[in-house]
């Protein structure tokens, strides 16, 4: 069985004490644990292996699912290389169609979350939903176009992802 993961890659010209405050201030928000850390990688995790097999993976939010996630930072000629990886680490050995894709939505959810947070400083005019600190469904990748909305026009999940 091969494991879900997504990798993704980008530059950006931020100073590293700035990036590195970013990364941790996007893991704080998201609730990701930092299992090590040295000058060019950050290694975290974020979900629970006990809430995801005492309630079953079906019924648990794709925030609290087990994952591992890695990052790299490579100092270039003129910026800083970041790469991602993202990997689910359940390890049940069977994983359903369903649970593949709740992952894969995740991951591309949280790599853009990382891409932004990651970039060069933000406009102000950007909006920032209070639920789910960025414009997009957790379930779905749908567009949120409304702060104050609750559900998914898409599909119909609740946008509040507090623990």
């Amino acid at each position: 069985m091969t494991r879900v993961q997504h990798l993704d890659s980008w530059s950006t010209s931020l100073p590293l004490g700035v990036l590195k405050n970013k990364i941790h201030d996007l893991f704080y928000i998201y609730k990701i644990k930092i299992i090590s850390e040295d000058s060019t990688e950050i290694r975290a995790k974020q979900g629970s292996q006990f809430q995801s097999r005492g309630l079953g993976t079906s019924f648990v939010n794709a925030k609290r699912l087990p994952k591992r996630i890695s990052i790299f930072i490579n100092k270039n000629d003129i910026d800083y290389k970041i790469e991602v990886e993202m990997e689910e680490s359940l390890g049940l050995g069977l994983m359903t169609s369903g649970m593949k894709r709740k992952y894969m939505i995740y991951f591309k959810m949280l790599m853009e979350i990382f891409k932004r947070g990651t970039q060069e400083l933000m406009p102000e005019e950007t909006p920032v939903s209070p639920l789910n600190k960025l414009n997009y469904c957790v379930y779905c990748g749908n567009k949120i176009i409304r702060q104050e909305q609750k559900f998914c026009g898409n599909c119909g999940k609740n946008l509040d992802l507090s623990y």
